[in-house]
């Protein structure tokens, strides 16, 4: 009987995946994707910081996530349709993966079914699925998650291959993305959870067997400091407990309620406006303070339901720190950020859930309520999808109309361009990645072509003069020379 309902409920896991994320992957390219595309391009294996890291503007070192997309342009060329599914194949890879480890944990079948569909279908799953660039964020869990699985299984059997494999895995893991940092936490608190004996017995094994993968991850750390520029690692990282606070609340807000579905409806200037308030109101201390008590009630509601001793929500809650702990000094979110949290909040909601049912004997509306959970997630999903179809389609508008202006240009000339569309609600068109774009779908012309950012009336009347070329603004749908 068991094989069967396990069966069929990978099977529901992988149908809510497909049905909920199939609209968004027939969008086309967005921003970074085409500086990782362009990157594709230039498979050399002339020094390791070559191919190991991203070229301006997206230096980071994943080299794993660089083969992957060079393995996928290998295949794909400058169709965006394959890399969309590679993405999606991933996320339901992972559901299905982390349904499997929670059968182990918790061994109760209908808690580990409920976390894994409110994960594979979370809203907040947007940008990670949809936007081609995000697809480190999926694969980095896929290598943690495969870590953690032979991690357990040299607990189980001691067999010191799968510990051998659980450290390569992280490793990849590590190349993959930095989420990979918190592996060796992990390694410790799962190891002195399944270790037997007294607590000093649990810590000291769980340090024996997670030492190796603290000094992995101090190794990526240094190659990390050594390979990245200093003033990209500034840009983004920060010692500010503000940001801390804002990412919380982030973090928070974002798993809760679907707010980009709100700013569709309110208007994204309102998201650009409330976002200016609030970097303005953390920093008086009277804000920070209201936010502190607001989080001390909400950390006291997490005590009393740890009490209630509910079956998944301790380890939902330890997935939820893991998770978001590589970020809390980034300065700078996005839901990307949330992927692997998502795992630990979609097993709390579902403990939850479960629980309260429980108490109030109405268990019978258990499958009614995730259908809706299934079905509310899906129609955000389905218009969120419409703006990246739309972002992606600006994109193709925008380097076709920039392409004409190329084609008609002299050769070995220079062409600057300015104001180019940033985002479409939220989806993201040519923030980055324009100067790539040309050169992959102009690979023959010879005139350079310069992205001057966003410039203001006044801004380009004082550039006047500076440049040899001509400079085109982005204006409603088209190109205007102004100079």
């Amino acid at each position: 009987m068991y094989k069967p309902d396990k069966h069929l409920h990978c099977l529901l896991i992988g149908m809510a995946g497909i049905l909920i994320f199939l609209p968004g992957i027939f969008s086309f390219f967005n921003s970074d994707d085409f500086v990782w595309l362009r990157n594709s391009q230039r498979i050399s294996f002339e020094s390791v910081s070559h191919f190991a890291v991203n070229y301006n503007p997206v230096l980071k070192f994943r080299p794993f996530t660089h083969l992957l997309f060079q393995f996928l342009y290998a295949i794909f060329q400058l169709n965006p349709l394959g890399y969309h599914i590679a993405s999606l194949f991933l996320h339901i890879i992972n559901a299905l993966i982390f349904y499997a480890l929670l059968l182990k944990f918790t061994s109760e079948s209908k808690l580990s079914l409920f976390a894994s569909l409110i994960f594979v279908s979370h809203f907040a799953q947007e940008e990670t699925v949809l936007w081609i660039s995000a697809l480190s964020s999926p694969l980095v869990t896929f290598f943690y998650l495969c870590s953690i699985w032979s991690l357990l299984k040299y607990l189980g059997n001691k067999k010191f291959g799968f510990y051998f494999l659980s450290f390569v895995l992280s490793a990849l893991a590590l190349i993959s993305k930095e989420d990979g940092i918190t592996i060796f936490l992990a390694v410790f608190l799962l190891t002195a959870l399944k270790s037997s004996g007294g607590i000093k017995s649990k810590i000291k094994r769980g340090i024996l067997l997670s030492s190796p993968f603290f000094g992995l991850t101090v190794l990526y750390s240094i190659i990390r400091y050594l390979t990245v520029p200093e003033a990209i690692m500034s840009k983004f990282l920060t010692l500010n407990p503000v940001v801390v606070i804002k990412n919380l609340c982030y973090f928070g807000i974002s798993f809760l309620f679907p707010v980009r579905l709100f700013f569709d409806l309110v208007g994204f200037k309102v998201h650009s406006y409330l976002n200016n308030i609030i970097q303005f109101r953390l920093n008086n201390s009277w804000i920070i303070l209201i936010v502190s008590v607001i989080s001390l009630v909400f950390l006291s509601l997490i005590i009393h339901f740890l009490r209630k001793r509910i079956p998944g929500f301790k380890l939902g809650l330890v997935l939820i720190l893991i998770g978001i702990l590589p970020y809390l000094l980034v300065n700078g979110n996005g839901q990307r950020f949330l992927y692997f949290s998502c795992l630990g909040f979609s097993l709390a909601l579902a403990s939850l859930l479960i629980f309260f049912l429980e108490r109030v004997n109405k268990l019978r509306f258990l499958n009614l309520l995730i259908t809706g959970i299934l079905i509310f997630n899906g129609l955000v999903l389905y218009e969120r999808a419409v703006w990246w179809r739309k972002a992606g389609k600006v994109c193709q508008e925008v380097i076709n109309q920039a392409g004409k202006i190329i084609i008609l240009s002299p050769q070995d000339s220079e062409i600057y361009f300015a104001n180019l569309p940033q985002r479409i609600n939220g989806a993201y068109t040519f923030h980055i990645g324009f100067e790539e774009a040309i050169s992959i779908f102009y690979p023959e012309s010879r005139v350079k072509v310069y992205n001057l950012g966003q410039l203001k009336d006044d801004e380009l009347e004082a550039w006047k003069g500076r440049y040899k070329g001509d400079i085109y603004i982005f204006k409603a749908k088209g190109f205007e020379k102004v100079f």
